[in-house]
């Protein structure tokens, strides 16, 4: 899927985005970086007002492969006052993006630590609606400790038990992240 050329960059970003927090992305970390290197050249890269998209895109890019990243890139969901759209506040999956994402701020990135605050703010209101158990869990999880700052391996025990009750739920994927994970967990005690 990673070099696919019919399947779409939000597809592929979910994708790396699974790999990396189930533990194995090591396993595909050439394929991942042909992607992000070239992801800039296909049409559909900077999809126009999808949060979660340009979240994720930057937090791959920033954190996890050490691309350089502007907070430009979210200036369009600013409005004409430079206050974030309230509309943003529906697509919970967007707003949970980039209260990931706002954890990278660097010193300076006003756009970022406004992001912060902004997302932590509605992200619990959502809690108090609770309106799907799934998202809820993981709002939880990403306010508890966002995912920057929690430790590789735990996060990835703790992402395959939730990967599993995701519809969209790649059976091969997790098949080889739990056995990957138990793998590490014996070498522990030899």
């Amino acid at each position: 899927m990673l070099i696919d050329e019919t399947v779409g960059s939000l597809t592929k970003l979910e994708l790396i985005d699974d790999l990396q927090r189930l533990g194995i992305g090591y396993h595909f970390e050439k394929e991942i970086k042909r992607t992000l290197d070239i992801l800039p050249l296909y049409k559909d890269t900077l999809i126009d007002d999808n949060l979660h998209f340009r979240a994720l895109y930057f937090w791959l890019l920033r954190s996890q492969h050490g691309y350089k990243a502007s907070q430009d890139l979210f200036n369009g969901f600013k409005d004409n006052t430079c206050n974030w759209r309230l509309g943003l506040c529906d697509d919970v999956e967007g707003m949970l993006s980039l209260y990931e994402t706002s954890h990278l701020g660097l010193k300076g990135e006003n756009i970022l630590h406004e992001a912060k605050d902004f997302t932590a703010k509605h992200l619990k209101l959502f809690l108090n609606e609770n309106k799907d158990p799934f998202l809820a869990e993981e709002v939880t999880h990403a306010l508890d400790i966002p995912l920057h700052w929690r430790m590789p391996r735990l996060e990835a025990r703790y992402y395959i038990l939730a990967y599993q009750r995701d519809e969209k739920m790649n059976s091969v994927l997790l098949e080889l992240a739990t056995n990957s994970v138990k793998v590490v967990e014996t070498s522990w005690f030899i």
